[in-house]
């Protein structure tokens, strides 16, 4: 019998993330506001937001499953504000996934 890998979804990505950032705050490694900081770093323009919706429906059933897709539309919602008021740990991981999904169209040109 072959045995099946089951890739981590995008939500589990940002649970472990969010484990991550807490163990730097509780290890004393980064503060709170240094976080914050670099969430602000993450945000997102409205270019770079229709692009990553453009790239995210392109990849469904390549790089993304349909569930994953779904959940980046939703979270993404309609317009970069929803983004940028997202928690650290959801800008970390799409911000994974956007790069990737650039990268996968620019290797293919």
């Amino acid at each position: 019998m072959l045995a099946t890998t089951t890739r981590p979804t995008i939500q589990d990505c940002i649970s472990l993330c969010g484990e991550k950032l807490q163990a730097l705050i509780d290890s004393g490694q980064k503060t709170e506001s240094e976080l914050a900081e670099l969430g602000k770093t993450l945000d997102m323009s409205f270019e770079e937001f229709i692009k990553f919706q453009e790239l995210k429906s392109v990849a469904v059933g390549q790089q993304l499953t349909l569930e994953d897709a779904q959940f980046i539309f939703q979270s993404l919602g309609k317009s970069p504000d929803t983004f940028n008021g997202s928690n650290l740990e959801t800008k970390i991981v799409f911000t994974q996934v956007f790069h990737k999904l650039l990268e996968s169209q620019i290797s293919s040109m």
